[in-house]
């Protein structure tokens, strides 16, 4: 695999980039703010860069600890790397270019933090229960995921590397049971040993992607599929209809450079997970891969497109069972905020119980 390094014009161009980027910005102007990001942080819009800010702000991004600016990325993240307005998203990349000196900071900073480190060693796994508990590992991952048809399957493990200890405003715990869609709790953490047996394919940008998508292509949405009248369908999570095509069309006018046209969309692909499987034990999403991949919509050329989303932070998606080990490692209730699950109490049975389906699903033994 390419270990291609950050640059800052690839940060740039990447959609959670550019919001990186503007976030810092208003950062940089709310920096006394004890809890600056508990509202949607873009509703004070600073679209058009400031150079006096932008200075700013990239000494800022010098300082900050590696944390904070994890935290930062998650929380654009999901600001923008959905696709949810386009309007509003055009509003974040049409000026990003004028905060080249924020991401050109920001590069040193990654490099030196080793942004494309495998996916090996202790992991962590969230849960607030409800996953599928029947079977094996590697099993019926042709089930696509709820909110992520195609680009996740619904039967495998995901996991975090150990994440850095984050002293601030949130909480890497608050920010990774948000991005991992636990909602109604307790939300409880696993500490995991894992021994593949096969490589791991990993993710470091859109480019990774799309070359999995080529390697083992499945069409799940588009001419001959379903009804044929969507061209991308709620099923692949994009929540765009032919109708709508006119939007993306004003998307590309005002942001041009984008890895794909709207008016030669055919069919939506994804990775065929269960080919995937036959030779990779998992697929690691690095942190620098969630920087420029997540969100980014890519043409295959002839009329088929691709994208990798809703997998929420740097993430290893196991398609085997692969783990050795398995501790609870509970998380402190001050850890998460007041409106997000409650955590599982350290003494709840449900551990136990958890650890044996745990194994039985994903255990080598």
């Amino acid at each position: 695999m390419d270990m291609r390094h950050i640059t800052a014009d690839r940060l740039v161009d990447s959609t959670n980039g550019a919001a990186l980027l503007e976030l810092l910005e208003l950062l940089e102007r709310q920096v006394d703010v004890v809890e600056p990001f508990t509202e949607q942080p873009w509703e004070d819009v600073c679209t058009r860069a400031d150079p006096e800010r932008v200075r700013r702000a990239a000494e800022l991004a010098a300082e900050l600890p590696l944390s904070r600016l994890l935290e930062l990325m998650l929380i654009a993240s999901g600001e923008v790397g959905s696709f949810w307005d386009l309007d509003w998203i055009a509003e974040r990349l049409e000026h990003r270019h004028q905060r080249a000196a924020i991401a050109e900071v920001l590069v040193d900073r990654f490099d030196a933090a080793e942004m494309t480190v495998p996916g090996t060693g202790e992991q962590w796994w969230w849960t607030e229960g409800g996953w599928p508990t029947d079977g094996r590992l590697g099993e019926g991952l042709d089930e696509p995921g709820t909110w992520s048809r195609g680009t996740l399957p619904q039967r495998a493990l995901m996991t975090t590397s150990v994440l850095p200890d984050a002293e601030g405003w949130i909480s890497f715990e608050q920010l990774i049971t948000g991005s991992w869609d636990l909602c109604c709790g307790p939300s409880a953490r696993w500490s995991l040993e894992v021994e593949p047996q096969r490589p791991i394919y990993e993710v470091n940008d859109a480019d990774d992607w799309v070359a999995l998508v080529r390697r083992f292509p499945r069409v799940v949405a588009g001419a001959g599929v379903g009804d044929g009248m969507e061209l991308v369908t709620r099923e692949t999570g994009l929540w765009r209809r032919r109708r709508e095509l006119a939007e993306f069309a004003r998307f590309e006018q005002r942001v041009p450079g984008q890895r794909y046209a709207s008016r030669s969309w055919l069919r939506f692909l994804s990775p065929d997970w269960e080919a995937v499987a036959d030779d990779y034990s998992g697929v690691h999403l690095t942190w620098q891969g969630f920087l420029l991949a997540d969100g980014t919509l890519s043409d295959l050329g002839d009329g088929d497109v691709t994208i990798r989303r809703n997998w929420g932070s740097e993430r290893t998606l196991w398609m085997a069972p692969v783990v050795t080990r398995a501790e609870p490692l509970p998380i402190a209730a001050d850890m998460l905020g007041a409106d997000e699950p409650h955590a599982r109490p350290v003494d709840s049975a449900d551990w136990a119980t958890e650890h044996r389906q745990l194994m039985t699903f994903a255990g080598t033994a």
